[in-house]
Formats: C-alpha cells, sequence, structure tokens
C-alpha cells in the first residue's frame, strides 16, 4: 500500500477477469540476481484460515482461501531441515493392521471393497478434471495474457495419497522438497529456534509439529517446479476443487514462461529474496483463482465458502501468520501492479522480481524506485554463550518484525509501522543440550525518528517477551532475547 493510502483499501479486492493483449515476454530464466529465504513447490491452501483483517462492506470475501502451508514448497518463509522424525512407533501400527486384515477375513473384505469405492471415486474425479481442463487452461491463459506451451495433466490423489506426494518421502530432513534455494554451509536453517528465540512459540519442535500439522490437514492442491507435477486433493469434483485447479495452473504457466526452477537458484536462504518471489508467485496464483471465484453463479461461491470453516487453525499463531503472509500481501501486490500497469506489469515484476517483504507493501513505491536503499549489517556475534550452536541466521524484514507483534491478531493495516525499515541481521542459536535458545536482530531505520516509531510499535511484545531493544546508533537498534 502506497504512503498516505486508505488502510481501509488494502489488500485491494480482486478485479473482473480482463482480456489483456499479449506482452512481450521477457526470456525465460532472467530473473532478478536476488539472494533469500527457502523455496519449493506452490501449494493451494484449504480455505478457512483466518484471514488478515476485515472483508470490506460490499466488497467479495479476500483471497477465498485458507492460508496453508507445503512443507515442499510452502510457509513458513523457509523450509529448513526439519528436525529426525521417529518413524518407529508409525510402521509397527501399520504391521500390525496388516496382521488384523490377514486374521480376520470380513475384514479383509471390507477393507478391499472401500479400496475399490475409492478407486471409482478418483475415476470419477478424474474424468471430471480432464473435462473440465480446456476451459480452465484458457481462463488462465486469457487472465495472464500468456498462452500455454504445453499440455498439463493434473492428477487427483485422496487425502493420504496426497499427504504423501506433497510432504515426499520420510528423510533426515522430514520434506520432500527438490528446491534449489541457496543454503549458505553454515547456516542451519532452523527457523523454530528463532520463533521460540523471539517467545512466539514453546519451542523450535512445537513449531514444527504444528507447521507439519498444517500442511497434512489444509494443503489441497500443488505443483512442483522441479517436476512438472500437478496435485489436487479430492475425492470428487466440486468448486473448491475447480478453484484450487484455477490457482494451480496459473503455477503451471508461470512455469511454463518465466522457468520457476531458474528462478528460485537466485534466492538464497539468509535474506528475504525467496520470501518476496513466493509472494509474487501465490499472489498471481490467489488473484487468478479468485478472478475466476467472481465469474461464478452464487450458489457456486456459496459451495466455496462453506469450505472455510473445514481448516484447522494452528495452536500456534505465528504458524497461520506465516502461513497466511505469502497469499494475503502477495494478492495485494500483484492486484495494484496489474491495476496501474495491466499484465504487461506483473510480466516485468517476474524479469526482475521484489526482493524484500516491505516491497510487497509498498507496490507503488517498488515500482518507482523510491523506497529507501537496504543495507543488511553485519551478522551479530556472541548470541547464545559459548556452548551453542548457531541455528539460524537472515532477515527478519518487515515480515518478521511485523509478526512479533501482530502475530496472533494479524492487521495488514499497522504494518506501515515499519515503513522506515532499511535493513537488519539476526542470528539465533541454541545449546548443545538444547535447553537455551537465543536471538539477536540488529536493525536499522531510516532514521532517528523512524526507529522510535519501531520501538514504539514493538513494545507490547518486548515487555511481555523480555526481549530487550538497546538503541545503538542515531537510526539503528539490537533486539535480544533467551528462552529456557
Amino acid at each position: 500500500m502506497p504512503s498516505g493510502s486508505d488502510p481501509s483499501s488494502w489488500p485491494p479486492p480482486a478485479w473482473p477477469p480482463p482480456v489483456y493483449p499479449p506482452p512481450t515476454l521477457a526470456p525465460a530464466g532472467q530473473p532478478s540476481p536476488s539472494p533469500a529465504y527457502g523455496a519449493q513447490p506452490y501449494a493451494a491452501p484449504q480455505h478457512g484460515y483466518p484471514r488478515y483483517g476485515a472483508p470490506q462492506a460490499g466488497a467479495p470475501q479476500y483471497g477465498h482461501v485458507t492460508y496453508g502451508y507445503a512443507s515442499v514448497s510452502a510457509w513458513p518463509p523457509v523450509a529448513p531441515p526439519r528436525r529426525v522424525r521417529r518413524r518407529t512407533f508409525v510402521i509397527a501400527v501399520v504391521a500390525a493392521s496388516t496382521l488384523l486384515v490377514a486374521t480376520v477375513g470380513g475384514t479383509a473384505l471390507a477393507v478391499r471393497s472401500s479400496d475399490q469405492r475409492r478407486t471409482e471415486a478418483l475415476e470419477a474425479a478424474t474424468a471430471a478434471v480432464n473435462a473440465h481442463l480446456p476451459g480452465l487452461e484458457k481462463f488462465v491463459a486469457s487472465t495472464t495474457a500468456r498462452p500455454w506451451k504445453r499440455a498439463v495433466t493434473p492428477e487427483v490423489l485422496d487425502d493420504d495419497a496426497f499427504v504423501e506426494a506433497l510432504t515426499g518421502p520420510a528423510d533426515s530432513s522430514g520434506s520432500g522438497s527438490t528446491s534449489s534455494t541457496n543454503v549458505p554451509a553454515d547456516d542451519n536453517d532452523d527457523l523454530g529456534v528463532m520463533v521460540a528465540a523471539m517467545g512466539l512459540a514453546p519451542s523450535a519442535d512445537k513449531f514444527w509439529a504444528a507447521s507439519d500439522q498444517g500442511t497434512s490437514d489444509n494443503v489441497v492442491g500443488f505443483y512442483d517446479d522441479s517436476t512438472g507435477r500437478l496435485v489436487v486433493r479430492g475425492a470428487a469434483w466440486s468448486p473448491e476443487l475447480e478453484y484450487t485447479l484455477v490457482h494451480e495452473l496459473t503455477h503451471a504457466n508461470q512455469d511454463q514462461i518465466f522457468d520457476l526452477s531458474t528462478m528460485w537458484d537466485a534466492t538464497r536462504t539468509d535474506d528475504e529474496s525467496a520470501t518476496a518471489l513466493r509472494a509474487l508467485v501465490e499472489g498471481e496464483a490467489s488473484l487468478v483463482a479468485d478472478d475466476y471465484y467472481q465469474s461464478q453463479n452464487a450458489a457456486w461461491q456459496a459451495a466455496v465458502d462453506a469450505r472455510s470453516s473445514s481448516a484447522t487453525a494452528s495452536d500456534i499463531p505465528v504458524v497461520d501468520t506465516l502461513a497466511g503472509f505469502p497469499y494475503q500481501a502477495g494478492e495485494g501486490f500483484v492486484s495494484r501492479l496489474r491495476d496501474s500497469g495491466g499484465s504487461a506489469a506483473i510480466t516485468k515484476a517476474y524479469a526482475s522480481p521484489p526482493k524484500w517483504t516491505r516491497d510487497l507493501v509498498n507496490p507503488d513505491g517498488w515500482t518507482a524506485g523510491t523506497l529507501p536503499k537496504v543495507t543488511k549489517p553485519p551478522l551479530p556475534t556472541n548470541v547464545g554463550g559459548t556452548k551453542a550452536d548457531t541455528a539460524d541466521y537472515g532477515v527478519l524484514g518487515v515480515l518478521g518484525l511485523w509478526m512479533t507483534a501482530r502475530g496472533g491478531d494479524p492487521n495488514p493495516d499497522d504494518i506501515h509501522h515499519l515503513d522506515g525499515w532499511t535493513g537488519d541481521a539476526y542470528v539465533s542459536t541454541e545449546n548443545r543440550d538444547t535447553s537455551q535458545v537465543c536471538f539477536t536482530d540488529d536493525v536499522t531505520l531510516v532514521d532517528t525518528a523512524a526507529r522510535d516509531k519501531v520501538t514504539a510499535y514493538l513494545r507490547a511484545w518486548l515487555t511481555k517477551s523480555g526481549t530487550t531493544a538497546v538503541d545503538t546508533g542515531p537510526a539503528s537498534m539490537r533486539l535480544h532475547r533467551c528462552q529456557g
């Protein structure tokens, strides 16, 4: 949202689907050399997550999605190596179930009958997807003004198969991601430790457990740019499945034109470039899906809206806040680009993507090049004592600072208290026995007034969490906290 504009108008509502003449496309695979946070496939979350802010009177429900996350590609903004999972108990349960089926003939017959019904339902859903696919592809190409280069073949999977496809086989990372975001060799990239050290989660393990649960429960579709695989979750054709397909087909279209894998290659895990890129990618897909929503009749829209009560909110609110940001802020960002410059402005953004989360909430300033220059301070040292290991380092950015104050009650209007941000660098550590986690974040602002404004905005979190904020210069500050 540009400075001085009406906060109640942000993010903008969805527009009716326009048809612009195809722009001159930038050559595929030529993104801005932006460094960033993490990458993976592109998930369509289940409807029903708490939205940011109240819906506008007379305007469509913003987003029409529940902001979920996929561990293959989704939020939290980084998909770091997860803590090693113990699957022995799961294997034992499966083995016991198999033994029961083999022993009790009636049970085995019931299982076969259930499997047959499930197979028939999936076959019917797949047939419906294939029947509707040409019309949906035409809508996506018309709305984005980007013609298809090749055919897309969606897969329809039931719950168990979908979750397995989404999260990948169990390994030391706990994720099936094949993304190529650059991870520095000395960065363990464990965002959970950072969130816990900030007092926003009871522990890193509980943060990741909540994130994983949201992935399993709430994601309803994904597109994997490394394989071109598009998968939707559902055993029957429905408005929600149709809506999800439009979202994921938009990702497939993006990939064919811009080569998303190559764009991820230019991002890093120690700044915000992947976070910002993800918001661009998810924001456009959300906008196109909402355009499609607006083109449908009231009964269809009501069926999609009815799913809003089915998603599961996390018991760690910051998980949902992080999950929602790329969809919510991204759609507002792309909406503003399209409003001001049509589809050509969106194409231009793929050629040189935003690098910071502050860009996403200031699209006019980003487009005009008038936002303050970002300069990352040196990484803090001596964060957690001599017996601590570095768990994560990077940039909190406007998103990270905003979520400290609004993690449990996200409100996009007050994110502009942070407009004076010009850079930060954090390090989080975890003691060898995991008894203590700490973080330090050095923040720079455009001037003293901006620093004082940010300090006042963060005051409630500073007091509640016991985080210290020390002025380190006329326009800089250091945040520090240990937990445990």
